[in-house]
C-alpha cells in the first residue's frame, strides 16, 4: 500500500547535463524573436514568390496552348473555308486579336490575309461599322495589329500602311458612311474615326509615324515644304488625319491628340526631316490646328504652376533632366504609377515648333484670350535659352577685376549638340522678326491692367537681356517695348501693388533689406523688376533733359514720351537706390554655403519632406548664376542713369542720394584692397585662394568686399566728405608702400602738370592725352604710383575737386574724356 524507496528529502538538486545554464538580458531576449519573426517572414515571402512564380509560369504556358489552338483552328477555317462574307471574317478576326504576336513571323501572314479581304470589301466593313459598334471595336483592333505589323522586317510595310489609310482617313469613311444632317448630334463619320484614332493613340500613334518618318524619308538640310518622295506625302497625310478632326466637343479627345502629337513629334530633339520637311509643311497646311496646339500647351503649362503652388515645391528642381528650363514635369503620385503616362517637355524643340508653325496664324490670333495664350506658351519655354554660353562682347573692354567674372560665365555650360544650339539660335531670330513684335507690341495697351500677362512678356524680355548683355539695344522686341512708356510705367506700378498689398513682407521689401526671398518670389519679381530697369534705362538714354524734366509738357497732360513725372522719379529712385543696397548684401553675404551640388543631392534624396525649407527658401547662390548678377547690374545702370540727370538738373531733395543706415568700414580706407588682381564675384561662391592671391594680402572680410562694390557702382550713396577722405586715404597708403619715408618729406619721385583753370579742358587734352602728351607717359613708367593716382583721378573725381573749388565740380575733363563729377 505504502512505498518508500529512501529518499525523504522533499528538495533534491537537479543537475543540468547540458552543461552550465545562461541568463539572458531583456535586449537579447528581444532580439531573438525579432530575428525568428523576421526568419518566418523571410520563409512566407519565398513562399508566396514561389507560388507566384509558378502560377506566372502555368498561366503561361496554359495562355500559349490555347493560342496555339486558335492558330490551327485558323489554319484550317482559312484552308477549308477562307473570307467569304463578314461571318468568316467575323471568326477570323476574334482569333487574331486572340494570338497575335509581331514576332511570329506566321502570325504576319495571317494578319496580311486578312487585311488584304478588307481592303478589298471596304463597302461592307463600313456598313457593319455604321450599324454595329462591335465592328468599330474589331476594325480598330485590326488596325492597332497593322501598327504592330508596320516594323516587321520579315513583311512588307504596304499593306499595314494601306489598311490604315483606308479605314482613317476621312475620305474613304465619309464615302461609305452617310452622313447624319441632325443638329446637336455628331455625325456616324466623325464618330467612328474618333473611336479609331482614341484607340490608335493609346498605341503610340504619333511614335510610329515619326520612325516612319525618319526611315523612309531621306535627310533635307534646308526647309522644304515638298520632297520628290512619294512616300513622303503620304507619311505627311498620316501625321495630319488625326489632327484634322480637332477641335471637337470631347476635350479629353483633344488633349489626348494634342498631347501624344507634342510629346512625340514637336517635342523631341530635332531630326533633320522633322524640322526641314514635316514642321514646314504642317506650317503650310490649312487644317492644322494651331489655335488648338497653342491652347493645349498653355493649359498644360497653367496646370504646371498650379500643382507647384498647391504643393508648394519648386518646379525647376524636377526639370533639370529643361523646362519650366523645363525637361521633365512633377506629376502626381497617382500619375507616376500609370506607366503609359506621357509627360509633356518643354524644350526648345517644341518652342521652335510652335513658333514656326505660327509664322502665318496671327491674324487668328486676334483675341486677348488667345494672345495671352500665345504669350503664355512662349515665356514657358523661353528659359532654355538659358543653355546657350552668354554672348560674348567683341567691343566690350573688361575691366581688371572683371576678369573674374567672364570666368564665371564661362563655368558650368551645358554642352549642346549643333542642332540644339542652331535651333535656339533661330529662337531668338524668330523672337525678333518683325511680323511677330508687331504683333506682341499691337495687343500692349490692351493687356497693360493683366498683371499676369505682363509677367510672361517680362519672363521673355528677362531671358532674352540673361543671354545678352546688349539685348536691349540689338533686340527688335526689347526695344520696341521699352518704346512704350504706359507699358514701362505699368512694370513699375506692378511691382509697387504687390508691396502696398503685402507690405513689409513684399518681395520687394526683402530685397531692399537685404533678406533672401523664396524661388516662387523670385521667378515672379525678378523678371519684372529686371526688365523695367533696362526698358526703363533704354528708353531715358534717348531722352534730352527737357524731355525727362517734360518742361514742354502742359500741366495737367501726360506726356507721350516719358512714362513717369519728376515727383514720382524721385519714390522711384529712393526705391532702386535701397533695392541695389539690398542686392549688394545679398551678393556677398556674410555666411555662404560651402556644400557641393552633389552632396547636397545626395541630403536632398535622403530625406525630401526634411528639405522641403530649403526647396522654398534656396539662397539666390543656388537659384541662377547670372539672373542676381543681371539683377544687380541693371538696377545700378538705371539708378546711375537717373544720377546723372539729378546733377544737371537738381529735382531730388538736398541728401536725396545719400544712404543714411550704411554700415561699411569707410573710416579705413588703407584696408580696402582696390587694385587686386581678381575683384569679387557677386552671387558666386567663394572661390579658393590662389598662390597670386596670397601675395596681394590675406582675404578680404564681407563688409570690405561691400565698401569696394558700393564705391565702384554707385558711390554716390556715400556721403561727398567720406569719399574725399577714402581717396585721400588710399593715396597716401600707397605713396607709403611704393616711396616709404621720402614721401613725407616731398622727396619722392613726382610729376609736375600745370593746369589754367580757365583753359581747363585744353590743357587735360594737351598735357594728359597719350597723344599729345608722351613725354608724360614714358615718365609715367618709372614711377608707377603716379599712374595709379591718374588712374584713382579718373575713377572717382574726388581729389581733383580739392583743387579745382566748386565752379568746376560740375564737368571735367581727364586724359580726353568729359567725365561727371559730384
Amino acid at each position: 500500500m505504502f512505498n518508500f524507496d529512501g529518499d525523504f528529502r522533499p528538495r533534491r538538486p537537479q543537475q543540468n547535463f547540458g552543461g552550465a545554464s545562461q541568463k539572458s538580458d531583456r535586449l537579447t531576449i528581444i532580439r531573438k524573436a525579432q530575428q525568428e519573426r523576421q526568419k518566418r517572414e523571410d520563409a512566407r515571402r519565398q513562399q508566396n514568390g514561389a507560388t507566384v512564380i509558378q502560377s506566372s509560369v502555368r498561366s503561361f504556358v496554359q495562355r500559349q496552348a490555347v493560342k496555339g489552338r486558335e492558330r490551327d483552328r485558323f489554319d484550317e477555317y482559312r484552308r477549308t473555308c477562307g473570307v467569304r462574307n463578314l461571318q468568316d471574317l467575323e471568326y477570323l478576326t476574334k482569333r487574331i486579336v486572340f494570338f497575335y504576336h509581331g514576332r511570329n513571323g506566321k502570325d504576319g501572314d495571317r494578319l496580311i490575309f486578312l487585311c488584304q479581304y478588307v481592303i478589298k470589301n471596304p463597302k461592307e466593313i463600313f456598313e457593319a461599322a455604321a450599324t454595329q459598334p462591335m465592328w468599330t471595336y474589331r476594325i480598330k483592333k485590326l488596325l492597332g495589329l497593322c501598327l504592330q505589323q508596320i516594323f516587321v522586317p520579315e513583311h512588307s510595310p504596304t499593306i499595314p500602311m494601306r489598311m490604315l489609310e483606308i479605314y482613317s482617313s476621312n475620305a474613304y469613311v465619309g464615302k461609305y458612311i452617310p452622313e447624319e444632317p441632325t443638329t446637336g448630334t455628331a455625325s456616324s463619320s466623325r464618330t467612328y474615326l474618333e473611336a479609331i484614332f482614341c484607340y490608335l493613340i493609346r498605341q503610340k500613334y504619333f511614335r510610329i509615324v515619326r520612325r516612319l518618318i525618319e526611315e523612309k524619308i531621306p535627310p533635307v538640310d534646308e526647309d522644304t515644304t515638298t520632297i520628290p518622295n512619294p512616300i513622303a506625302e503620304a507619311l505627311l497625310q498620316m501625321l495630319l488625319r488625326p489632327l484634322k478632326l480637332l477641335p471637337t466637343a470631347n476635350e479629353a479627345f483633344n488633349a489626348s491628340i494634342l498631347q501624344s502629337f507634342s510629346v512625340h513629334i514637336l517635342s523631341p530633339d530635332f531630326s533633320a526631316q522633322i524640322k526641314h520637311y514635316i514642321v514646314p509643311a504642317l506650317a503650310a497646311s490649312t487644317d492644322f490646328p494651331y489655335i488648338s496646339l497653342v491652347r493645349f500647351i498653355a493649359e498644360e503649362y497653367q496646370g504646371r504652376l498650379d500643382y507647384q503652388n498647391t504643393i508648394l515645391v519648386d518646379i525647376d528642381d524636377d526639370m533639370d533632366g529643361g523646362g519650366v528650363t523645363a525637361e521633365s514635369t512633377p506629376v502626381s503620385k497617382k500619375a507616376r504609377k500609370n506607366p503609359d503616362q506621357e509627360s509633356l517637355q518643354l524644350s526648345s524643340s517644341l518652342l521652335y515648333s510652335v513658333m514656326k508653325l505660327g509664322e502665318n496664324q496671327f491674324d487668328k490670333l486676334n483675341t486677348e484670350e488667345l494672345y495671352s495664350a500665345y504669350v503664355k506658351v512662349l515665356s514657358s519655354m523661353v528659359s532654355n535659352l538659358t543653355k546657350l554660353p552668354r554672348l560674348a562682347l567683341v567691343t566690350y573692354q573688361p575691366r581688371q577685376d572683371d576678369s573674374s567674372d567672364s570666368e564665371s560665365d564661362s563655368e558650368d555650360v551645358p554642352m549642346l549638340t549643333n542642332c540644339e544650339n542652331q535651333t535656339l539660335s533661330e529662337i531668338i531670330a524668330m523672337l525678333n522678326d518683325n511680323q511677330r513684335v508687331s504683333y506682341v507690341v499691337s495687343f500692349i495697351d490692351d493687356i497693360l491692367d493683366k498683371s499676369e500677362v505682363v509677367q510672361h512678356l517680362c519672363l521673355i524680355c528677362h531671358n532674352l537681356m540673361t543671354y545678352n548683355r546688349l539685348a536691349v539695344y540689338q533686340y527688335k522686341l526689347l526695344y520696341m517695348l521699352a518704346s512704350k512708356p504706359q507699358f514701362v510705367r505699368s512694370l513699375w506700378y506692378t511691382l509697387t501693388a504687390q508691396t502696398a498689398s503685402q507690405g513689409f513682407s513684399s518681395p520687394i521689401s526683402l530685397l531692399s533689406k537685404g533678406l533672401t526671398i523664396s524661388k516662387y518670389d523670385s521667378d515672379r519679381i525678378v523678371p519684372i523688376l529686371a526688365s523695367f530697369c533696362a526698358l526703363f534705362g533704354r528708353l531715358i538714354a534717348t531722352l534730352h533733359d527737357g524731355e525727362f524734366c517734360q518742361e514742354n509738357v502742359l500741366p495737367g497732360t501726360v506726356s507721350k514720351i516719358m512714362p513717369f513725372t519728376i515727383p514720382e522719379i524721385i519714390p522711384l529712385s529712393t526705391t532702386l537706390k535701397e533695392i541695389s543696397l539690398g542686392l549688394v548684401e545679398l551678393a556677398f553675404p556674410e555666411t555662404r554655403s560651402s556644400l557641393k551640388d552633389s552632396y547636397r543631392t545626395m541630403l536632398t534624396s535622403l530625406n525630401n519632406e526634411s528639405t522641403s525649407h530649403y526647396r522654398l527658401k534656396c539662397d539666390p547662390n543656388e537659384q541662377s548664376k547670372n539672373v542676381w548678377p543681371h539683377l544687380l547690374k541693371v538696377c545700378v545702370s538705371l539708378l546711375r542713369q537717373i544720377h546723372t540727370r539729378d546733377l544737371r538738373r537738381t529735382f531730388c531733395p538736398d541728401g536725396h542720394w545719400t544712404a543714411q543706415n550704411l554700415n561699411l568700414p569707410l573710416d579705413k580706407p588703407t584696408d580696402l584692397h582696390l587694385s587686386r588682381r581678381r575683384g569679387p564675384r557677386p552671387f558666386q561662391p567663394i572661390r579658393d585662394f590662389t598662390r597670386e592671391d596670397v601675395e596681394d594680402g590675406p582675404p578680404l572680410s564681407t563688409k570690405q568686399i561691400r565698401s569696394i562694390t558700393i564705391l565702384r557702382e554707385i558711390p554716390f550713396v556715400v556721403a561727398f566728405n567720406t569719399r574725399v577722405g577714402v581717396f585721400q586715404g588710399l593715396v597716401a597708403a600707397d605713396k607709403l608702400r611704393t616711396q616709404g619715408d621720402l614721401q613725407g618729406f616731398l622727396q619722392g619721385p613726382s610729376i609736375q602738370l600745370t593746369v589754367r583753370r580757365s583753359h581747363l579742358y585744353e590743357d587735360a587734352f594737351d598735357k594728359l592725352s597719350p597723344m599729345n602728351g608722351e613725354s608724360i607717359w614714358e615718365q609715367s613708367i618709372f614711377y608707377l604710383d603716379e599712374t595709379m593716382y591718374m588712374h584713382s583721378l579718373c575713377q572717382t573725381k574726388l581729389y581733383e575737386i580739392l583743387y579745382l573749388g566748386k565752379r568746376f565740380s560740375d564737368r571735367f575733363c581727364v586724359c580726353g574724356k568729359v567725365v561727371s563729377c559730384d
